[in-house]
């Protein structure tokens, strides 16, 4: 089997990967979708990437991928700390619903006093 078949597969598994996503994220399943199939293009033909990076002002393929995977890169990270984010918050405001529909005085606390003038 040559390394060409099997990164194919792999990246065949990802773009597969970005269909079963596009419910949850589309623009992420769409980056998924478009990078895997980048993938298999310059697989198959590895000599364009040059060609590319030419064009795009960079002199030779192998950064041009690398700018590249940074750019994903950073994407993703953005995304995964903007969701993480939203979780945070949303676990906060269901934490303080719970707490406020069942109050609770804690075991330690002493009962409240009754008498008068003590207002403290």
């Amino acid at each position: 089997m040559t390394i060409q078949v099997i990164l194919t597969f792999g990246l065949a598994l990802i773009i597969l990967y970005g269909f079963v996503q596009r419910d949850i994220s589309k623009i992420v399943s769409r980056l998924i979708i478009a990078t895997g199939s980048a993938g298999v293009y310059l697989v198959w033909l590895p000599d364009q990437t040059t060609v590319l990076a030419r064009m795009m002002g960079v002199t030779r393929g192998a950064d041009l991928l690398f700018y590249c995977w940074i750019l994903i890169s950073m994407f993703l990270i953005i995304n995964l700390h903007a969701k993480s984010r939203m979780n945070l918050r949303l676990i906060t405001e269901l934490t303080r619903q719970a707490a406020l529909a069942n109050p609770k005085i804690p075991p330690q606390a002493p009962p409240p006093s009754d008498k008068p003038g003590n207002s403290s």
